[in-house]
């Protein structure tokens, strides 16, 4: 195929340590040789403090919600590795009410 020796791993309802968990596998792949790692989210955002993020299933306040700033710098630390990172987002994008 056209990506040999891919590895995929999907979610549902996913919390917030199964997302983290989920970026620790892409990095890893990253750093073992991998030359393309796709980051998928279809869910709810809301927008925090200035920052898009992302709400988990088990979600019960803001803070619990995962900035994307934060994937994007966890993926940046891979950019030696020459692995090319793709995010796509498909969720809403609402105000946080602490906002």
């Amino acid at each position: 195929g056209q990506f040999p020796g891919r590895a995929t791993l999907e979610l549902y309802d996913a919390t917030r340590r199964e997302i983290f968990q989920a970026i620790d596998r892409l990095t890893q792949a990253a750093r073992t040789g991998a030359t393309f790692t796709w980051f998928h989210f279809s869910g709810h955002g809301v927008c925090y403090n200035d920052h898009l993020c992302l709400v988990p299933s088990d979600s019960a306040r803001n803070e619990d919600n995962i900035p994307i700033h934060s994937i994007v710098a966890s993926l940046r630390k891979c950019v030696s590795q020459r692995c090319l990172h793709m995010i796509t987002l498909d969720c809403c994008q609402i105000s946080s009410e602490d906002d």
